[in-house]
Parts: structure tokens; C-alpha cells; sequence
């Protein structure tokens, strides 16, 4: 009968430390919902600037009409980006990005052409982005676009989402890029989410 008793209470404990895991569980991956800040835009509002601000499709390198690309060693080159969706859960941003690569190789090959399909998704939290930076990608017209820096993970500084594209052969004003709408829609997300503000002396 002791060890009945002994038996059910053991029961009993596993059980609950299951219940209190699956809590934990729950509460680590809840969603975070965006807080209204006084004076601001709202949270639709802000996804939808966001949603019909980020242009459909850019050139990493070249003009419109396919002229110039650049040259490496494969021969001419020119990546093409378009943004196949962006879709909003409450502080979780998810796009797909499809990138096309195109290239017409040099010397006997220069007659040979190929097209390369990849297809990207981001998925962004921003109630854990501590600072979002712009950057670039190319030689001449280069696409710009931003990186969202999540707080306590250090990851190689690449593009996350594309946003424009511009010449690059003059200096870059990165200051007053911060002043775009775009970005400043980006952080004003981020401040909503309540995500941590970088440590700065």
C-alpha cells in the first residue's frame, strides 16, 4: 500500500513538472503583441506603410533594360531581387525574397548563358531587435537594404531585406538614410514590440 502511495505521488510529480515545462515552453515562445505608443502611428498603420513602401523588385547591379552588368570571373553578371510576399503576425515579420541570377560567360563560353533561381525567407521578431542598419551590396548601382541586429546574437553583417537601389560611385550618405520614412517605420515597429535598446557608453 506504501508503495502504491509512493508510486502515485511520483506519478503526480512527473506530471506536474511536465505541465510546468510545457508552461515555460508556452510562455518563452509566446507571440509579443505590439503596444500602442501616444501620438504615434498604430500598428496597422505602420505594416501598411511598410507593406506598400517596400518596392516589388530592384537590380543588384546594372540598368533597367539589362545594361551594364559587372564583370567577374564568370563573365557578366546581374542579380535581379523581388520581393514575393511580406506577411505581418504581430511582431513577427516574414518575407520571401526571390533572387535571380543571371550571367553570360567570357571567351568561348561568352555565347552560353544561365539563369539561377533561389528563393530567401527572413523571418524577423522585432520585440528582440536591438538596432536595424542599412547596407549595401554592389559596385556601381548598388541595392541598399537593412540588417535587424537581434540583441545577444552575433551573425555576419549581410542584407535582410532590400529596399532600393542607387549609385554607388558616389559617397553613400548612410545619415540621412536613417531619416527615410521606411526606417524610421522599421524602429518605430521595433519600439512598439518593446524590443532592447543597444548598450551605448
Amino acid at each position: 500500500m506504501k508503495n502504491l502511495t509512493v508510486k502515485k505521488l511520483i506519478r503526480i510529480r512527473v506530471h506536474i513538472m511536465v505541465v510546468i515545462g510545457c508552461l515555460f515552453y508556452l510562455a518563452s515562445n509566446a507571440q509579443v503583441i505590439p503596444k500602442k505608443i501616444e501620438g504615434k502611428p498604430s500598428y496597422e498603420e505602420t505594416v501598411e506603410f511598410i507593406k506598400t513602401n517596400i518596392a516589388p523588385q530592384f537590380f543588384n547591379e546594372g540598368m533597367d533594360g539589362g545594361a551594364p552588368w559587372w564583370l567577374d570571373k564568370k563573365g557578366y553578371k546581374e542579380n535581379k531581387y523581388k520581393i514575393k510576399g511580406i506577411k505581418f503576425t504581430d511582431c513577427v515579420m516574414e518575407v520571401q525574397t526571390e533572387v535571380t541570377q543571371r550571367v553570360i560567360g567570357l571567351g568561348l563560353e561568352f555565347a552560353k548563358e544561365t539563369h539561377e533561381i533561389e528563393l530567401f525567407t527572413t523571418v524577423i521578431d522585432f520585440s528582440k531587435v536591438e538596432s536595424i542598419s542599412w547596407v549595401s551590396i554592389g559596385q556601381t548601382y548598388c541595392l541598399i537594404g537593412l540588417q535587424f541586429k537581434i540583441k545577444g546574437l552575433n551573425k555576419e553583417l549581410k542584407m535582410e531585406l532590400p529596399v532600393g537601389r542607387i549609385d554607388c560611385q558616389q559617397p553613400i550618405k548612410w545619415e540621412e538614410l536613417k531619416d527615410l520614412k521606411i526606417f524610421k517605420a522599421f524602429n518605430h515597429l521595433r519600439k512598439m514590440c518593446g524590443a532592447p535598446e543597444p548598450v551605448e557608453f
